[in-house]
């Protein structure tokens, strides 16, 4: 973080040493690593922070999305974006049946008798004969 190498460390150990004496080093250095953890504390609080506002930003443009797309039309969204000119819908595009006035009306027979649509088998037609 603040890119301070051993010697750096050592260096800084010596000196506190004989600034402070053997004494009150330990003293110093819990108040230091005290300070340490709190100020750690800190940071990540504040980017717990950045991030939680960071997933509300990223829900808002969701959600804002999700309420454009409800209140629009959604089929005609769907087909303005496969078909924009419209040229598949007027290839798709039957011309209706002629009204039922114009179409001739077909010639109705009466149905066959059902005696007329049997066959003869050969033993009615040997019964009809002995008859």
């Amino acid at each position: 973080m603040f890119d301070i190498g051993w010697s750096e460390l050592l260096l800084i150990a010596v000196v506190a040493l004989v600034v402070l004496g053997p004494k009150d080093l330990p003293k110093a250095m819990r108040f230091c690593a005290h300070w340490v953890r709190k100020a750690r504390g800190m940071m990540r609080e504040f980017q717990g922070h950045v991030d939680e506002m960071m997933r509300e930003s990223e829900l808002d443009e969701v959600r804002k999305e999700i309420d454009k797309i409800s209140t629009g039309d959604l089929g005609r969204e769907i087909e303005r974006t496969i078909d924009p000119g419209g040229e598949i819908k007027s290839a798709l595009d039957v011309d209706p049946a002629p009204p039922a006035e114009s179409v001739p009306a077909a010639p109705t027979a009466p149905p066959p008798a059902a005696e007329a649509l049997a066959e003869p088998t050969p033993e009615s037609g040997t019964q009809r004969a002995n008859a």
